[in-house]
């Protein structure tokens, strides 16, 4: 892939971020959960500020408790703040010409151990980006998480967060049996076909049979090759060199939703998974536009 590096160790990292920082014209833009990456200074997270307070236009969506919330108080002071969970990963992007994700398969504890991503290449920043974008239309502002975590408002309904592998089968084996005209998934894990017939290979079928266009994006190897050989029968399968780091399913323009997964599992049960359905129109015809845009980035599975 065009335009791809990998950084290693935290001096890098650091100096990319500031550089990023510094070349941004139009606006920086970021998310992180509740603990920061620990090569992300006290320094570093006030030059950045000093640098974005200069004038660039700047959002982050952020973990948000009471634990950080004096500290992300201080970023809100010069940057649009926003608030959802569980944020996985630490990824920025400077306008639409780069971003950069933390790589890490489980929790980082040293700096040492810090390796970034970073990619310029325009399709695949546009991709992260809109990732990015739909989240923010759903994530709450800092105003309202901040008055919420100080006991001033209740808080909202939390039902569009679901932990657990089978439950989000579950629920998603409901939203398949009532599909009308389209099933859209992108499954990009090396496990993720093996799941996907594990589970539902029954409401795939049913809605197949009932003339429900399928189509499925996902990562083909040696490890899925015979499930996604199957897979092949029933809809048009598209292979992703580039994967990005979750998944999506989308049902007719009606329901949608995004998975976190453990990508080495292959079993039907993990208690590590988070399902984050989308609550509003709007935040399901983006995702949709994310997915057309996975699709046109990917290629035929003939090929």
């Amino acid at each position: 892939m065009k335009g791809v590096r990998i950084i290693y160790g935290p001096q890098s990292c650091r100096a990319h971020l500031l550089e990023s920082v510094k070349s941004a014209e139009v606006g920086f833009w970021g998310m992180a959960g509740r603990s920061r990456p620990p090569h992300i200074s006290n320094r570093l997270l006030t030059e950045s500020l000093r640098l974005i307070a200069k004038g660039i236009k700047a959002r982050f969506i952020l973990e948000i408790d009471r634990e950080n919330l004096k500290r992300v108080g201080k970023i809100s002071a010069v940057a649009e703040v926003a608030h959802y969970q569980p944020i996985p990963v630490f990824m920025y992007g400077a306008d639409d010409k780069s971003v950069a994700v933390c790589l890490a398969e489980g929790p980082i504890i040293r700096p040492s151990q810090t390796a970034q991503l970073v990619t310029n290449y325009r399709p695949t920043v546009q991709v992260m980006r809109q990732f990015f974008d739909i989240l923010w239309r759903e994530s709450t502002p800092f105003v309202t998480r901040e008055a919420i975590l100080l006991g001033h408002r209740p808080p909202s309904p939390s039902s569009r967060i679901t932990r657990g592998r089978k439950e989000a089968y579950t629920q998603t084996e409901i939203t398949m049996n009532s599909a009308k005209d389209s099933i859209r998934i992108y499954i990009p894990t090396r496990f993720g076909p093996v799941r996907i017939l594990k589970a539902l290979s029954g409401p795939l079928l049913r809605a197949h049979r009932r003339g429900v266009k399928i189509r499925a994006i996902c990562k083909s190897s040696d490890e899925n090759a015979r499930e996604v050989k199957t897979l092949v029968k029933f809809a048009e399968v598209r292979h992703t060199d580039n994967p990005i780091g979750f998944s999506m399913g989308i049902v007719d323009d009606s329901d949608a939703a995004i998975y976190y997964t453990d990508p080495d599992s292959s079993e039907l049960d993990s208690h590590t998974d988070y399902t984050i359905r989308m609550t509003s129109k709007e935040g399901i015809r983006h995702l949709g536009n994310l997915f057309e845009a996975l699709w046109q980035e990917s290629m035929p599975i003939e090929d």
